[in-house]
C-alpha cells in the first residue's frame, strides 16, 4: 500500500496559474516544513479514499489516479499561495 505521493512538479507548473488566477513568476519551489492542521487533513483525508480504493480491489487508475493528483497538488498550491499572501 503506498504511503507517500509523489509531485508531478512539472504539471503543478503547468497548471497553477489556472488554479491561482495568476501566472508564475518563477518555477515553484516546496520548502520542507510542517503542513497546516486544515492541510494535513484534507490530505490524509484524501490519500485515505485512494487507499481504501485501492485496498478493496478497486486501485484509481486513468482519469480517476490524474483527479486524485491534481487534487492534491492544488492543496499544496493553494496553501503555499495563502502562505505567500500574508
Amino acid at each position: 500500500m503506498q504511503k507517500s505521493v509523489r509531485l508531478d512538479i512539472e504539471s503543478a507548473e503547468r497548471n497553477a496559474p489556472w488554479w491561482l488566477g495568476y501566472p508564475l513568476v518563477e518555477r515553484l519551489r516546496f520548502d520542507l516544513r510542517p503542513f497546516s492542521d486544515q492541510l494535513e487533513q484534507s490530505g490524509r483525508r484524501a490519500l485515505a479514499y485512494g487507499w481504501s480504493s485501492e485496498a478493496s480491489g478497486l486501485p484509481l487508475a486513468g482519469a480517476a489516479k490524474i483527479a486524485l493528483d491534481e487534487y492534491l497538488l492544488t492543496l499544496l498550491t493553494a496553501s503555499s499561495s495563502a502562505q505567500l499572501q500574508r
